[in-house]
């Protein structure tokens, strides 16, 4: 038995993938989903509302912080200068993720009025999507930083003129086909290309841009459009800010698009992240985060848009939504291997209704067990709000037997450590077991099947055990095998630790 090597030192390792395992005998791997909680925050405010979206969470200094895009009044009718004065971005926190409060900051008036939370107007951005630069050289002045869509502009201006902003709302030609790109951007009434604009921050609520022009421009073709919630962060493991996209693909397909800075100035063309051979389908948002306990695993929670299901004939717009799940280990090529939702509408009536269930940016861990993600719900209804949804610990995806039972087998790995530790979780008549092999299959002594008392429980880093009481530190940095077997059982990471 031959087969690649995996180095994984001592770090934690989901088992989102098949990069770490090289055979399953009746196991699988299987996707869980989100358990639904309370609503987290409402928006009810005057300057936010039923438009409210885009939301990014982060946990930073001892408190749980949340920035998103405020917007109350309806579009219709509006100028594109008095349509983009209109939207807000919105700061809230709070100390457990569950309740949340708006301060009151002092810095943007709305209605004669500084007593809100808002921080940036739509003036200068909208959808923005703000990230802690955890980059060591950064400076600290620019701590934070965000991305979002500037109003449109011909390109070499300077200055923003509200002649450069033709009216929203304007009436789509009638014999406009559906998915229809290239005809669609040729009538719409916005002739110049999209504009990402950046902005730094030393906390996160004090914000200057980087600049009068545009940091990123839209490529000079039919797929010029950043109309979405684009993300960026800093990803410590390139050594590099990343930015993940809206773009289309013909014909006319919502997809999602990255590039690359060295130094968040100066960024790379823009390229259509991998997916294989996943299905063609409207992906909306994109919610692309590294996973914090396992930087090397980025994850990606995409809205799917169904654009052409209406749930209620008498709602105005198509279009019905759920979010996905996918994963990489580069930020390039991207694993949707399951094809099913990860957050589902639900039986809320108001959920299915168009551009809902959008899953954010970003996590909170508010339990040693649990992650919770914040969720748009009830979207252009007059009771709009964030709903907190939780997962277990790394609980994306794992490696699954019913009780009949079943097996998988890794990769030769090299690994960093003295003991064995597994998140798993079984029914009170299950268990785990786990045999160390040679990387030619071999079972090693002291670490054969039998030699491990089978494990049962509900654990986040549950050690392995073998019945000599053998230590793992004789068997780091040269290459072994882990088998598995599973009754009854879920395992969703191990780590050598």
């Amino acid at each position: 038995m031959t087969d690649s090597v995996r180095t994984i030192g001592s770090r934690l390792e989901p088992l989102l993938d098949d990069w770490l395992i090289a055979q399953f005998a009746g196991a699988q791997l299987r996707l869980h989903h989100p358990v639904r909680r309370e609503i987290a925050l409402r928006f009810d405010q005057p300057w936010d509302g039923q438009y409210s979206y885009d939301q990014v969470v982060m946990a930073d200094g001892g408190r749980f912080r949340m920035w998103y895009r405020g917007w109350h009044e309806s579009t219709d009718g509006l100028s594109g200068a008095e349509l983009y004065a209109r939207i807000y971005t919105c700061y809230a926190e709070s100390d457990d993720g569950i309740v949340w409060h708006r301060p009151e900051l002092g810095l943007v008036e709305h209605a004669g009025s500084r007593a809100n939370n808002i921080v940036l107007t739509g003036s200068d951005a909208r959808a923005v999507s703000v990230f802690r630069d955890d980059n060591p050289a950064t400076d600290p002045a620019e701590r934070y930083k965000a991305i979002g869509v500037g109003p449109r502009r011909t390109p070499g201006l300077t200055a923003l003129r509200p002649e450069d902003l033709p009216a929203w709302g304007q009436p789509l030609p009638a014999d406009l086909g559906d998915g229809d790109l290239t005809s669609l951007l040729d009538r719409l009434p916005w002739p110049h290309r999209a504009e990402l604009r950046g902005f730094v921050s030393p906390d996160g609520i004090h914000w200057r841009a980087i600049e009068p022009d545009p940091l990123i421009i839209a490529p000079p073709d039919p797929m010029a459009m950043f109309d979405s919630h684009n993300l960026a962060f800093w990803d410590g493991e390139l050594g590099e800010y990343v930015v993940y996209a809206r773009g289309w693909t013909p014909p006319g397909v919502r997809a999602i698009r990255r590039c690359t800075s060295p130094d968040f100035r100066r960024w790379s063309e823009f390229a259509f992240i991998d997916m294989g051979d996943a299905p063609t389908e409207h992906l909306y948002k994109n919610g692309a985060i590294p996973y914090a306990r396992a930087p090397h695993i980025r994850l990606m929670f995409p809205k799917r848009f169904v654009s052409s299901r209406r749930r209620f004939a008498e709602w105005e717009g198509n279009g019905i939504s759920d979010t996905v799940f996918m994963s990489s280990r580069d930020g390039i090529h991207w694993q949707r291997r399951f094809g099913e939702a990860f957050v589902r509408p639900g039986s809320d009536p108001e959920n299915w209704t168009d551009r809902n269930m959008y899953l954010g940016s970003g996590m909170l861990a508010t339990a040693p067990h649990e992650l919770s993600f914040y969720v748009i719900e009830h979207y252009r209804h007059p009771g709009a709000h964030l709903r907190r949804y939780t997962l277990r610990t790394d609980g994306f995806v794992s490696a699954y037997a019913g009780a009949v039972g079943g097996e998988l087998l890794t990769h030769p790995l090299v690994f960093a450590g003295a003991q064995l530790q597994l998140n798993m979780a079984t029914s009170a008549a299950g268990s785990v077991r786990v045999e160390l092999q040679q990387p030619d299959g071999t079972p090693l002594p002291g670490y054969r099947l039998d030699d491990c008392p089978p494990l049962f429980g509900d654990d986040i880093a549950r050690t392995v055990h073998w019945r000599d009481g053998a230590r793992l530190e004789g068997l780091a940095g040269q290459p072994i095998r882990l088998r598995l077997v599973l009754h009854d059982a879920d395992v969703y990471a191990l780590q050598f630790a």
